[in-house]
């Protein structure tokens, strides 16, 4: 409902009452790395991640539990959803461009990303790189 829920390695770390309304716009960018794209602060996450996905729905605890990294549940199965185990390509076909910046790569089946703006963003339209461009990411 109006509550969301923050879980890490199945241990809740927070949790708030959303007051905003908010809807997905028609064509949502999914950035990973970097932090706060529209608000003029650039900060970066350092990391590697294993396993990234989207749900049209909240999950419960027990099967926010069952997911393991590479695999589908039968419970839940994402909406878009990244393994990184060959490439940065979103699984499910939602998304159809995508692309790595400033370093951030593909290696032992994670995407390894250094900070310093590293990232990758998906886009489900080709216009990604425009958008980028218009926010200078991309140079």
């Amino acid at each position: 409902d109006q509550e969301i829920a923050i879980y890490r390695d199945d241990v809740q770390y927070a949790r708030y009452a959303n007051r905003a309304v908010w809807h997905l716009p028609h064509d949502p960018l999914v950035v990973f790395g970097l932090r706060h794209l529209w608000s003029g602060v650039k900060q970066s996450f350092q990391g590697s991640i294993d396993d990234a996905r989207i749900y049209d729905r909240a999950l419960s605890l027990e099967e926010l539990k069952g997911l393991q990294p590479n695999q589908v549940q039968d419970q839940a199965t994402p909406w878009a959803w990244w393994d990184f185990e060959t490439s940065s390509r979103e699984r499910t076909g939602r998304y159809a461009s995508e692309l790595l910046v400033a370093g951030a790569k593909i290696q032992d089946g994670r995407l390894h990303l250094t900070g310093r703006a590293t990232m990758i963003v998906a886009q489900r339209s080709n216009q990604l790189a425009r958008v980028l461009e218009t926010n200078g990411l991309l140079h």
